[in-house]
């Protein structure tokens, strides 16, 4: 009886081992924690019979829609082909991070000349998918990942964009009938004032980039007087980037550009910014650039919270306008956000970055986009006056003591010097931006030890 007894035990100790190494083998993990190479493309995707976006281009769609899909349909389909540096064991997908789906035949032989990327990139392995998620029992906003199986587990699929396969699905008429509650909601009907920080000042360049480290690519951040702006100096190569450091600004008492940010009053951002087309890439592709950005519910940078767009051709100034309306991830307050100004650069290069804004939504940002086109900086705000120091007063003149008793007279004190009017009284702004325009002396010893040198021709 006894050894029964130990026996079923075993039984059941090996059979709870066995699910918990098999939820754990098929747990998704994101595309950044594979330490070898997975790429993919995204050719189409269908709903039912339909092809989705224009020509079926699925990347122009995915970017147009803000990563969402909202159609009614029974079965997504997605088509593309991916690349592995290890055997690629199935490919399907999950839905919320679930338990992931895979089946044979979502599995198809590749063309040649997949294979000859792969080769390019030290991936022997590739293979064509088709993959058909069932969406029909959905309601609500999900997320479908494309996701890959490989020796070493269940991994996202990133694309040659440097952005996961991945998209928010919702089931036409079984969205959201409400918008989510945030604390900071406010009345969504009252307008919202927009911040703008604009780096036509020397203080405005050293202030908001004292805290940006860690840029990729950026040689130095200068003041151009001439142009007045900030010009980014930067080498050529993958990725050029630069921190703005959103967070650390609105936590530093000392400075007055900002209070945080919140994302449920804000919901789209511009940068306006300029650069020698010609010179970016020496194909003629187009030249794009990327924003990572982060919360401080969402920390960290990833492919799911990355922002990409497509500049127009030409030297003139440059609108990019960023809208998180769509995205779950923007949520809390805004914390530092790192700017890809380029996707690649085939040459050492300068950047001009005018202004950086936050609004209430793209529309919004539209708005003033139309305006500054035509009126330029007369439309942003203008700072409050400088209060004028009070004047000392005049001395008064000595009484007349030629009748008074034979005693020496008090002295009458000489007048008081009024104190010097300074350019920049403490808390005082100037500008356009609403930056401060006196740095705290701490900031200055700071930013003197930084690159940031200050560029007057």
């Amino acid at each position: 009886m006894k050894k029964a007894i130990a026996i079923v035990l075993i039984l059941m100790m090996a059979f709870a081992y066995a699910v918990v190494s098999s939820a754990a083998e098929d747990e998704v993990q994101a595309s950044g924690d594979y330490d070898g190479f997975i790429s993919s493309h995204f050719d189409s995707i269908l709903a039912d019979d339909a092809v989705l976006g224009e020509g079926g281009q699925a990347f122009a769609y995915m970017e147009q829609n803000g990563y969402l899909v909202e159609v009614k349909a029974n079965v997504i389909t997605l088509k593309g082909w991916a690349v592995c540096d290890t055997e690629i064991l199935q490919i399907g997908y999950s839905i919320d991070e679930g338990t992931p789906v895979f089946k044979e035949e979502y599995k198809v032989d590749p063309e040649q000349a997949i294979r000859d990327f792969g080769a390019q990139n030290g991936a022997d392995y590739a293979t064509r998918f088709i993959v058909s998620v069932d969406v029909s029992g959905l309601a609500g906003k999900k997320t479908i990942s494309l996701v890959l199986k490989n020796q070493d587990g269940v991994f996202k699929v990133n694309t040659i964009l440097n952005k996961d396969l991945e998209f928010d699905f919702i089931q036409e008429g079984t969205g959201d009938t409400e918008p989510e509650a945030t604390p900071d909601s406010g009345d969504p009907a009252e307008p919202v004032e927009p911040i703008i920080v604009r780096f036509n000042d020397i203080d405005a360049v050293d202030e908001f980039f004292m805290y940006s480290g860690n840029n990729s690519h950026v040689t130095g951040i200068e003041f151009d007087e001439e142009k007045n702006c900030a010009v980014i100096s930067c080498t050529g190569g993958p990725d050029p980037n630069l921190l703005l450091p959103f967070q650390e600004v609105a936590q530093d008492d000392m400075l007055d550009f900002f209070d945080d940010i919140s994302t449920s009053r804000y919901k789209a951002m511009l940068i306006i910014g300029r650069f020698d087309y010609d010179t970016i890439l020496e194909s003629d592709k187009d030249v794009g650039g990327t924003f990572y950005f982060a919360t401080d519910e969402y920390a960290g940078f990833s492919e799911g919270k990355n922002l990409q767009y497509y500049y127009e051709k030409g030297d003139g100034l440059q609108y990019v306008v960023l809208d998180f309306a769509n995205h779950k991830q923007w949520r809390g307050s805004v914390a530092d956000c790192r700017f890809d100004f380029f996707m690649t650069t085939d040459n050492d290069c300068e950047y001009e970055l005018y202004l950086l804004a936050f609004f209430q939504d793209a529309a919004k940002a539209e708005e003033f986009v139309a305006a500054y086109k035509e009126n330029g900086d007369s439309i942003l705000p203008t700072p409050e006056p400088t209060p004028e120091p009070t004047a000392t007063p005049e001395a008064t003149e000595a009484p007349d003591v030629s009748e008074a008793p034979e005693e020496e007279a008090t002295a009458v004190p000489e007048e008081t010097a009024a104190p010097e009017a300074t350019d920049k009284p403490s808390g005082s702004k100037k500008g356009c931006g609403g930056f401060i325009a006196a740095a705290p002396v701490c900031a200055v010893m700071i930013a003197s030890a930084l690159v940031l040198k200050k560029k007057k021709d």
